[in-house]
């Protein structure tokens, strides 16, 4: 059974028996009493699972950020030695040349470098708009409301890692 399954049971199975504590008139009698510790050690169990489920879910992240890095790492060295391949032919090749690979033709690359971004006039500039959802936040805490933003909340959980431990065991 998947965790996922196991989750919507227990919290099924803690929906029936607070149901059953109401039509008990708001007691815990004996048998609701044992009924509460199995559910509270599952959900305990449930709750470790869950743990060791991000845990893993965070080492993969991770992983995959690590191959990321090294990829783009690699593409930018992929990137100069073509840079510095077509230098070399440059050095070489003064006028159009065929070969059976293919034809290739000197020319001028322009580059452009901004000395001072200040004096450039606007015509020049590009602005890129993006949401500041920090500021959203703060005027929403204070109360203010926004035209075009729709808050939606969601439930989820903070998970704090006990401190000293580097590597914690999951199943």
């Amino acid at each position: 059974m998947s965790i996922a399954k196991r989750i919507f049971d227990l919290a099924e199975w803690m929906a029936v028996l607070e149901h059953e504590i109401l039509c008990a008139g708001g007691e815990l009698t004996p048998a609701l009493e044992k009924e509460q510790e199995l559910i509270d050690q599952a959900r305990e169990d449930g709750v470790q699972r869950l743990v060791g489920w991000i845990y893993a879910v965070e080492a993969e992240i991770a992983g995959l950020e690590r191959i990321r890095d090294e990829i783009r790492a690699a593409l930018k060295s992929q990137e100069n030695l073509l840079e510095y391949i077509k230098f070399l032919a440059s050095q070489i090749v003064d006028v159009k040349t065929k070969t059976p690979l293919g034809t290739v033709s000197p020319r001028l690359k322009r580059e452009i470098k901004v000395d001072n971004l200040i004096d450039l006039e606007d015509r020049f500039l590009r602005v890129r708009k993006e949401v500041n959802k920090t500021a959203i936040n703060e005027a929403l805490d204070a109360g203010e409301k926004i035209d075009g933003v729709t808050v939606e909340s969601r439930p989820t959980i903070t998970l704090y890692k006990p401190r000293g431990k580097k590597n914690v065991e999951s199943e």
